[in-house]
């Protein structure tokens, strides 16, 4: 026989050739033969059952009721020795254990008829309760909340550093907003006055064949910027004499 072998005792897999399935948490896993009849591996009920030595318990066992299942797994072979109903039955008398009449019940009520008719064993979930099904909504909207709260935090994030980029961008120097011709006077332009000095600067600017700017902002993406003499025009005919600043 080519390759590595493993012994069964330190196998711990689950291929297309064993079931695996759980009583108490706990791995038990089944082969079907040629005949669809069910064979255990041994060192898994020899778990369950509190059987610690499981080569002696092989051993005590009738010729008919173990043998040497051998798989190819990852390119190496493995044996496992597997026990029928009978063996399996010997081995639920010989254990000490109190889960050993719960494991023999369930095994020979519920396991055994599904394998045989369905050739493999689930289990059966339990329906989800008003309690579980409110908890689930709760998280879902947990989840959602705290998804939109990421994603307003890195707007946020991103506007502030638009807003530092734009600071950081110097206007023309021949040419300046009305908000920052005022401030450099000295004066607070409002939204609504800003917007009355801005239409008339772009009146004045086209009457005098003058070039109109622009440049970013943070609130209104972009602006127009004016010369500056257009603005002094300006903001004399609404505020009074203007000297250079």
């Amino acid at each position: 026989m080519s390759g590595k072998i493993i012994l069964w005792e330190d196998a711990l897999l689950a291929t297309a050739e064993l079931i695996p399935f759980s009583f108490h948490a706990a791995d038990v896993r089944v082969h079907l033969d040629e005949n669809s009849a069910p064979w255990w591996v041994l060192s898994d009920v020899c778990s369950i059952l509190g059987l610690t030595n499981t080569s002696k318990v092989a051993s005590q066992l009738k010729p008919y009721e173990s043998k040497t299942l051998t798989l190819s797994y990852t390119g190496q072979t493995v044996r496992l020795i597997i026990v029928n109903e009978s063996g399996l039955y010997r081995l639920v008398m010989r254990s000490r254990k109190a889960e050993a009449e719960l494991f023999q019940q369930w095994v020979f009520a519920e396991v055994l008829p599904q394998i045989r008719k369905t050739g493999q064993y689930q289990v059966q979930r339990q329906p989800r309760t008003q309690i579980q099904i409110l908890q689930e909504s709760i998280q879902v909207l947990a989840e959602i909340e705290a998804r939109q709260q990421r994603l307003e935090t890195a707007q946020q994030e991103q506007a502030a550093q638009i807003a530092a980029l734009q600071a950081a961008v110097p206007e023309p120097l021949d040419q300046l907003s009305i908000r920052a011709f005022g401030k450099l006077h000295a004066m607070h332009i409002n939204t609504k006055m800003a917007q009355t000095l801005g239409r008339q600067c772009t009146d004045t600017s086209k009457k005098h064949g003058r070039e109109i700017g622009r440049m970013p902002d943070a609130l209104y993406g972009s602006i127009n910027t004016y010369d500056r003499d257009i603005l002094e025009e300006v903001f004399t005919l609404y505020f009074g004499v203007f000297g250079s600043a």
